[in-house]
């Protein structure tokens, strides 16, 4: 954890619900162990979908990282593995990562364009 980098994802979710999720794609942080932490707080604190977490709440809510491999470019369709992998997309300078999330990635496997 300390001497490496990788992107990391933080979700927090409150009796079950997403209370927020902020990750990277690539390691940003000195290392694995400061990228959980600086996303810990954001997730918490920086989600713009939520309101920031408040002391009370913290017992009602569980954490999950999830410290992503290195990423590789798909060609093939038939080597897209939507169960195991998650998916990086990108146009122009913008990217977004979709988890391992299986009805909407395989709703988007028909429509992904390789390149």
């Amino acid at each position: 954890m300390y001497d490496r980098r990788a992107g990391v994802f933080v979700s927090l979710k409150k009796r079950g619900e997403l209370r927020g999720c902020v990750g990277t794609i690539c390691g940003v942080a000195s290392c694995v162990g400061e990228e959980i932490i600086g996303n810990a707080v954001s997730a918490g604190v920086g989600d713009p979908r939520f309101f920031p977490v408040e002391l009370g709440e913290l017992s009602d809510i569980s954490f999950s990282v999830d410290v992503l491999g290195e990423a590789f470019v798909v060609t093939d369709r038939g080597v897209l593995d939507v169960v195991r992998f998650g998916v990086i997309v990108s146009s122009g300078d913008r990217r977004g990562f979709f988890f391992r999330i299986l009805g909407v990635l395989i709703h988007l496997r028909s429509r992904l364009v390789l390149l």
